[in-house]
């Protein structure tokens, strides 16, 4: 059914194969830092962006990198060239509509992370350069080339929030929802997924935190930044639900 379709469209999106991937993607530009398992929502106005929108829903499969530049001290300006070495994600596009003058209104899902390789080509368009990148897929070390130890200290302190979270969810029911935006990886099948998608969640107003999340290369690292806001709103919530108990008694 629908379900069970939208499901499988997630998945190619968020660990889409090697040879399915083009070498290299339109790049969409922005400060915002987006991770793996964000959905994207954009409204696209500029010149340029209408036109890198049609070419990667017609030419590259639905698909674009978004490329962030925030916190990328050090770096190259954010055009051309200067856009090696940053990070961003492949977006995959779940719907998009299109208005009469050109502007574009999308839904995406961001996948995997990936570090810009290689300018392979600039267009100008109405003075407006389109750049297309090329690219690497970025691993934590534990998922690339961390030893089994590794892997299972990253397991288990996933494991170790995911429990918290649902003890999140016992106290209040209705956060499942506005939490769980598409479906939620398994924090011990994939522990960098899930820390991503807990980043994603945690750090939804913090541009420095996220920006750490995508480009830092540590899931067990990534975890423990992300715990003392998860055990906050766990501690807010458990103190709010005995206040409002010790209330009923009343």
């Amino acid at each position: 059914g629908k379900e069970l379709r939208i499901r499988k469209q997630r998945e190619v999106a968020l660990h889409p194969s090697d040879d399915s991937l083009s070498s290299a993607y339109p790049a969409f530009v922005y400060s915002k830092p987006e991770v793996w398992s964000s959905s994207i929502v954009l409204h696209l106005f500029e010149p340029r962006y209408k036109v890198l929108i049609k070419q990667a829903m017609e030419e590259y499969d639905r698909r674009f990198l978004y490329v962030c530049t925030h916190g990328h001290a050090g770096l190259g300006d954010s055009e051309g060239a200067g856009l090696i070495g940053r990070y961003g994600v492949i977006v995959t596009v779940d719907e998009c509509m299109f208005q009469d003058d050109g502007r574009a209104y999308l839904r995406g899902v961001a996948g995997p992370r990936v570090q810009v390789t290689s300018h392979e080509r600039s267009e100008m368009h109405q003075d407006y350069p389109l750049h297309y990148l090329g690219f690497e897929r970025v691993l934590d070390t534990e998922t690339a080339e961390g030893s089994e130890e590794d892997h299972l200290v990253a397991k288990e302190l996933a494991v170790e929030h995911e429990r918290l979270l649902h003890s999140i969810y016992d106290i209040f029911p209705r956060l499942r929802l506005e939490v769980e935006l598409g479906i939620p990886p398994s924090a011990e099948r994939d522990p960098e997924l899930f820390s991503f998608w807990l980043a994603r969640w945690l750090q939804v107003n913090d541009n420095e935190g996220r920006g750490q999340s995508l480009t830092g290369r540590n899931t067990v690292h990534r975890l423990r930044s992300v715990e003392p806001m998860l055990r906050k709103v766990l501690d807010t919530l458990t103190a709010k639900a005995q206040y409002d108990d010790e209330k009923d008694r009343r």
